[in-house]
């Protein structure tokens, strides 16, 4: 009996319970977190969720769309074509649509390209790649990390249709966010269901604008609102110049067709053709 006793004195103890550590936030959650954080970031979740919400965005990995920017009385400046854009890594190529067109450009994520030549699309392919994405992608890329969002006084815009003040948001960014980390953006939001009506902004591509310059401020009134997969996106734009809230007569209209949120695309699709 005294053998036993100590044979059971001598055996391992039991092994402490294992508590295994709580799962890691999502991406959805800690965007999420960070923007409820600040009043300009709650405005812009309010935003987001007239829009469709965050977790469709952040589910989704492309967007395609057609993009029909038509300056006014500039038939030449005139930039039409298919947009296939990767949303998790900002990568985007887009293929020239209309009569005649031959162009391709794209950013693969270092570098951009185009074909056949320089001179086949009337802008640089590295600041225009991603821009209709930029626009389109309104108001779920104003929630990427480096944004700063500041809440404004609501303002009087008669030209959106809406004479009630609008919500207004101005959208910043840390410095060494992206190419042009000076851009800035200001929603202006419908006071019921905080869709954008519309949209400020200027442009400093330190390729265009050296030395800390920028474009005139511009405005685009946002109009033609549709759904897909699940999010409403506008599909017409009308630029203006801002002029401190007078606005100068029309100077652009874009309009946005075939719209698609769909699965990652494969990693070839964003890379320069072989020559």
């Amino acid at each position: 009996m005294m053998l036993l006793l100590l044979l059971a004195a001598c055996s391992d103890p039991a092994p402490p319970t294992v508590v295994a550590p709580p799962p890691a936030p999502s991406a959805l959650e800690v965007t999420h977190t960070r923007l409820s954080k600040t009043e300009g970031g709650r405005l812009l979740l309010q935003a987001i969720d007239g829009h469709g919400g965050l977790e469709p965005w952040m589910a989704a990995g492309s967007l395609a769309f057609d993009f029909d920017y038509a300056p006014v009385g500039a038939p030449e400046k005139r930039r039409y074509a298919r947009t296939q854009a990767d949303l998790r890594g900002r990568r985007a190529v887009q293929t020239e649509l209309g009569e005649g067109a031959d162009a391709k450009l794209g950013w693969d994520g270092q570098d951009a390209w185009i074909v056949p030549d320089a001179s086949a699309f009337p802008s640089p392919p590295r600041f225009w790649a991603t821009t209709p994405l930029y626009f389109v992608g309104l108001p779920w890329v104003l929630a990427d990390p480096g944004t700063i969002h500041t809440v404004l006084p609501s303002t009087v815009i008669p030209e959106t249709g809406e004479t009630r003040p609008l919500p207004t948001l101005k959208v910043t960014y840390e410095a060494g966010t992206g190419d042009a980390p000076d851009d800035f953006y200001v929603l202006h939001l419908d006071p019921d269901s905080k869709r954008i009506l519309a949209v400020r902004y200027i442009v400093t591509f330190p390729a265009f604008f050296p030395e800390g310059g920028h474009s005139p401020e511009k405005v685009l009134l946002w109009s033609d609102v549709e759904e897909a997969g699940g999010l409403w996106f506008a599909t017409h734009y009308n630029s203006h110049g801002w002029n401190g809230g007078d606005l100068s007569p029309l100077t652009t209209t874009v309009d946005v067709a075939n719209i698609v949120l769909g699965d990652a695309l494969p990693d070839a699709i964003f890379s320069a053709p072989a020559p």
